[in-house]
């Protein structure tokens, strides 16, 4: 799971403005992830692809023009 006054602490952001859109596409994701006002948590089957989960939110990779291994 993850706590948005955490990261919101940690790093001087508000979460839901810098991640407008990745929470949007968590949204799609619903048999995956759930979102609230405080956070995201991962369901049951969403524990199995955590990886792809969080490539939602990697901004490295949405830049990136290298190739990076698959996920299942």
């Amino acid at each position: 799971s993850l706590n948005f006054k955490e990261i919101e602490l940690e790093f001087k952001i508000d979460f839901k403005s810098y991640f407008a859109n990745e929470l949007l596409e968590i949204q799609n994701l619903p048999q995956f992830a759930q979102s609230n006002n405080e956070g995201i948590s991962l369901t049951e089957v969403g524990n199995y692809f955590t990886r792809n989960i969080a490539m939602v939110f990697d901004a490295y990779l949405k830049k990136s023009v290298n190739q990076f291994s698959s996920t299942v």
